[in-house]
């Protein structure tokens, strides 16, 4: 190895390290996320099965809907969390650092086969930039475990296979290990949310289909490759199909039909409720308005009217649109469960971006390009200081008035960690604390503050956490914690102002109405 490239990689190494060193400094103040503990367990579950020890933990066993999810991200992560990092004694703080990496990871190889797919430098890095202009996507990327990763990774199967029918479109002819490397990477966001799966038997058809239009030698074998190696991978990582089988697995809470089987909680948008699982049509498209910022909004505008009034079938930014419209459709057609706001349907807005990028791209200046990148970078680090752990419920100026009671508040209860640190200093020891809403989020924060190798409070006591008032005694002191998911502690603050209750401690959110609340009372 040359001098050179030995320089080459120390650079690399040493940029890669501070990006990560940088991305576990971001998430150093609690972040985790509500479901946390049944992925988690999910992942240990999978290391036992596979006779590995894992770090010990105060997880309970995963719920059977956890244990259909893919489980290849929460793999990952356990690895960085249990062997790795293990030495941090806190595996939150690591899945959040590790998932939030995997977004400068998966800019820089998206770029880099942007490239391959022949796109202009600066047009390949306007359309990037513009990615964390949506500010919600990053705010996901802090601490969300399954939507995140898998809109991430829909977006690189998407690239992925543009390059692929590319390749095989020179050579006129199918290469068999090609085909079952596209099937097996197809499926990616299916491994890491299986209600993906639909997604990757329509992806897989596209390419597929094309490659015969451009008169690929081609034969019945060839087509029946990718769908093998993938349904090979299925039976590998899906531990649920060797003690139910095929079509005890395939039922909903592996469908594309059902995000989450088990609830069915409103969703509300400009105030409005609406069943989560029989949204209005326009609803795909609302969060565009909401999660974009004004900057990147216009922009994609701008993309998508090049994108139309000069359509090219063969371009990559076509190939893009497609990826989102067929979605849409499909969620038109099957009316998933959706609900906690966009996260669901996370995955349609990054291709939607980065072809309305790449249209727009095509049609600028290199000038006016990187003085667009540079803006996109300004307003995106801007907006996610301002909103902090709570960019994923970011909300942009242009939908009017920013409450939070119009949609559905801190719905992941990120306010919670912070609350919880005060109770060392405002709250006695052994004091009881009722939970009504995000006891794991409870949970992770006060081990943390117990067990951390860099978190720890030698001052800080474990509390006496109760889920109902009923077996304290007449006139007994006890205090509540709400976080502001679906308007949870609204009650708390009336017993405030009404004189039944007193506040002790309250977190408010950016838009300045309360976040997490904890106060004292009295049986």
């Amino acid at each position: 190895m040359t001098g050179k490239k030995i320089l080459k990689f120390g650079l690399l190494g040493t940029g890669w390290s501070l990006v990560l060193f940088l991305c576990f400094y971001l998430t150093r103040d609690g972040v985790q996320s509500w479901d946390l503990f049944e992925h988690y367990m999910h992942a240990r579950w999978l290391f036992d099965w596979l006779g590995l020890e894992a770090f010990p933990s105060y997880f309970s066993p995963p719920n059977s809907v956890v244990k259909h999810y893919g489980p290849f991200w929460e793999v990952v992560l356990a690895f960085f969390s249990e062997f790795g990092f293990a030495f941090l004694r806190e595996p939150a703080w690591v899945w959040n650092a590790m998932t939030l990496f995997s977004f400068p990871a998966s800019l820089y190889l998206l770029f880099k086969w942007l490239k391959k797919a022949g796109i202009e430098t600066f047009t390949a890095l306007l359309s990037l930039s513009m990615l964390p202009a949506f500010i919600r996507l990053g705010g996901h990327a802090l601490m969300n475990y399954k939507d995140f990763p898998a809109a991430m990774a829909y977006l690189l199967v998407i690239v992925f296979q543009y390059n692929w029918i590319k390749k095989e479109s020179k050579s006129r002819r199918f290469s068999i290990p090609s085909l079952a490397i596209l099937g097996a990477f197809s499926l990616l966001p299916a491994l890491i949310r299986t209600s993906m799966f639909l997604q990757w038997l329509v992806s897989l058809c596209l390419p597929l289909i094309i490659c015969y239009h451009q008169k690929i030698k081609t034969s019945w074998r060839h087509v029946l490759v990718p769908f093998l190696s993938g349904s090979f991978l299925i039976f590998l990582c899906f531990l649920p199909l060797y003690d139910e089988g095929l079509l005890q697995f395939l039922t909903a809470p592996f469908s594309f039909m059902h995000y989450q089987a088990a609830h069915h909680w409103p969703v509300q948008i400009f105030g409005t409720e609406y069943a989560s699982e029989d949204l209005p049509f326009w609803y795909p498209f609302v969060w565009i308005l909401v999660g974009f910022h004004p900057l990147l909004f216009l922009l994609t505008l701008a993309g998508l009217g090049f994108l139309t009034f000069r359509f090219r079938p063969k371009s990559l930014a076509s190939w893009m649109l497609l990826f989102f419209i067929l979605p849409v459709i499909s969620i038109w057609v099957t009316k998933p469960i959706l609900y906690n706001e966009e996260r669901h349907i996370l995955f349609l807005y990054p291709p939607l971006i980065l072809g309305a990028g790449l249209a727009l791209g095509e049609h600028l200046k290199e000038t006016l390009k990187k003085g667009l990148i540079f803006l996109l970078i300004a307003c995106s680090v801007y907006s996610y200081s301002f909103w902090t752990r709570y960019s994923y419920i970011y909300l942009s100026p242009l939908v009017g008035e920013q409450s939070v009671d119009r949609f559905n508040g801190d719905y992941w209860a990120l306010s919670i960690p912070l609350v919880v640190r005060k109770t060392k200093d405002l709250l006695p020891a052994n004091a009881p604390v009722f939970l009504r809403i995000a006891p794991t989020n409870v949970y992770i924060e006060a081990d943390r503050l117990t067990n951390s190798l860099l978190h720890q409070e030698p001052g800080y006591q474990r509390l006496q956490w109760i889920s109902s008032e009923d077996g304290l005694s007449p006139g007994q002191t006890y205090y509540k914690i709400e976080a502001n998911k679906h308007d949870a502690q609204k009650q708390i603050l009336k017993d405030i102002e009404a004189g039944k209750a007193k506040l002790i401690f309250k977190t408010d959110l950016p838009t300045g109405e309360p976040g997490g609340v904890l106060a004292q009372y009295t049986k």
